[in-house]
């Protein structure tokens, strides 16, 4: 199976029903090609393997992974910087720190870094922190263990977490 997204299309019901029709109707499965993220993830705590990971390389580069576990949820979105704190359709608070030299804002379940490489990486729990998390350091420590690759696509890895 397969779950198709989009944001900010324009039209009416009937337009965007018919267009979600004609995308989901030319969809094909079965590739084998890998799919190529902008970062790379190490030393994931025992416990934590990726649920869901996506990248849409077309407009503003966004790539997304998540790690469910339980009842609670892990997600990292790393999209192309587009010059104000914004990450997706949220409004992001001014910065309140810095992770490395790295201007960010976090708060106790959501993290944001802005301007790593041509990208903005935000991650955020919902539920309870994992423990595998919070026994190594929360989300700042996620963020230290990731790699911002770049917007150079040639660079990008095939084996993001590891």
């Amino acid at each position: 199976w397969a779950e198709l997204g989009a944001h900010r299309l324009r039209g009416t019901t009937a337009e965007l029903t018919r267009m979600a029709y004609r995308i989901a109707e030319s969809a094909r499965f079965g590739g084998t090609r890998p799919l190529p993220m902008p970062f790379n993830m190490k030393g994931v705590p025992d416990g934590l393997a990726p649920s869901i990971m996506d990248v849409s390389p077309e407009g503003r580069v966004r790539a997304s992974l998540s790690f469910i576990v339980g009842d609670s949820s892990v997600g990292m979105d790393v999209i192309e910087s587009a010059g104000s704190p914004e990450v997706g359709d949220l409004e992001l608070p001014a910065p309140n720190t810095r992770l490395g030299r790295y201007p960010a804002y976090v708060s106790a379940n959501r993290l944001h870094v802005f301007g790593v490489k041509g990208f903005d990486v935000s991650v955020g729990v919902t539920g309870s922190l994992p423990s595998q998390l919070r026994t190594t350091g929360g989300l700042p420590e996620m963020f230290r263990r990731t790699t911002i690759l770049g917007l150079d696509q040639s660079k990008w890895t095939t084996d993001p977490v590891n």
